[in-house]
């Protein structure tokens, strides 16, 4: 099993995976993301045999460097298919397993000024992206992921920002599926500058930035720190238990009975605890 994750940003082009590689009962920790000569970065799952194949095919990849839409397209496409065949040409029985394999692909064109990103199958068949996709075994999670923080503005984002979402996504991912995928997480990044893929030691600041990130939110959302009315979207506390009773409620009075209304017509609020105070 793998997971590759993309994500296109202001800046460039994000991949993100994991490091386990499964063959039979052979577990080991690979690496999963590649770049070319060309600048496309770009990772696959499927069949290990066509990987080893596309390997030697993108290094060789017959496009000048950081090429356009329509050239960097016809080149992969054609990489894929000829390292399908070289794969799967001797074989007599071949399975349909031995053809399944998909690749995904990202590269900044310095003609167009734009970054891309592009899924690609064995068969030839291929699939552009505008923001952001996933290929894999958990590839459904991944996206489901992605989904959950698209208020973000993908588009928007500067690399480092986009970093650290990709990296957030592939991480729960990962450690939600129950087999198939392992830490640690890899990444390669393609901007105008060029493409590479992160050494470990900028992956363990990769990673002890998102780590704080998440601590703070969590310490926003527990309530130990007042959240910005104006920043948060949907329900808050509106102060910390702590404060005692909220002065918010619907019918505009505090704890306790409603002043708003005769004594005979007042209700009761339920506990401070039990009630969050929604957005005006």
């Amino acid at each position: 099993m793998t997971l590759v994750l993309g994500l296109r940003c202001r800046d460039g082009v994000v991949l993100a995976a994991d490091s386990q590689r499964t063959e039979g009962p052979l577990r080991e920790s690979v690496p999963k993301l590649f770049t070319s000569p060309s600048g496309v970065i770009w990772g696959t799952a499927g069949s290990i045999a066509i990987q080893q194949e596309l390997f030697a095919a993108m290094h060789d990849l017959a496009v000048e460097r950081q090429p356009t839409r329509e050239a960097g397209r016809e080149a992969i496409v054609e990489a894929v298919a000829r390292a399908t065949e070289a794969a799967t040409g001797q074989m007599s029985d071949a399975t349909p397993a031995a053809f399944a394999v998909e690749g995904m692909f990202g590269w900044h064109s310095a003609a167009e000024g734009r970054t891309f990103l592009i899924r690609v199958l064995g068969n030839g068949g291929f699939e552009w992206h505008r923001q952001f996709t996933a290929i894999g075994s958990p590839a459904m999670l991944a996206r489901f992921a992605l989904n959950r923080t698209t208020y973000y503005e993908y588009a928007t984002l500067p690399l480092e920002a986009a970093k650290m979402v990709a990296f957030g996504a592939t991480d729960e991912v990962i450690r939600s599926a129950s087999t198939g995928v392992a830490l640690p997480v890899q990444m390669a990044v393609a901007t105008a500058d060029g493409s590479e893929v992160l050494s470990p030691m900028a992956m363990r600041g990769q990673e002890d930035t998102v780590a704080a990130f998440r601590e703070s939110s969590a310490t926003t959302w527990c309530g130990t720190t007042r959240p910005s009315r104006s920043r948060t979207r949907g329900f808050v506390r509106s102060r910390p238990i702590s404060d005692g009773p909220s002065r918010i409620s619907s019918c505009g009075g505090g704890a306790g009975e409603c002043a708003s209304r005769p004594p005979s017509r007042r209700r009761r609020h339920p506990p401070r605890s039990s009630r969050w105070a929604p957005l005006p």
